[in-house]
């Protein structure tokens, strides 16, 4: 078993100057590394973090409204089908059905009575 050693004091000689904060035989404490530590590296990315998260939130939802403005313009050419052409008086064999194939449940009726409505 090795033995505790005993600590040495440092002498300070007198006639230095000594800081009154300090006392005698306590070493002095270290100013603090100019360096960039862990905690403000971890704070800084943090802060990117949510920076480009709200960044990227806002622009999904411009997007979002810059995409349904979009959608519910309409086009100003004129228009290729009249308001009735597809109507059960004009075309009796698009009255029931579907244009894709497999489709039956979910559908409307296009009658004003429907028996299922």
């Amino acid at each position: 078993c090795r033995m505790a050693r005993e600590r040495r004091r440092q002498v300070i000689n007198e006639s230095h100057h000594r800081n009154p904060e300090t006392k005698p035989g306590r070493p002095q404490k270290k100013d603090k590394k100019s360096s960039l530590d862990l905690t403000t590296i971890c704070l800084t990315l943090a802060a990117i973090c949510c920076f480009v998260g709200a960044s990227s939130f806002a622009y999904h939802l411009y997007l979002q409204w810059w995409l349904a403005g979009r959608i519910t313009t309409l086009h100003s050419s004129p228009h290729i089908l009249d308001a009735n052409s597809s109507s059960p008086a004009v075309s009796p064999e698009k009255f029931w059905g579907s244009y894709r194939p497999q489709v039956y449940f979910g559908m409307k009726t296009r009658s004003p009575k429907s028996l299922v409505t």
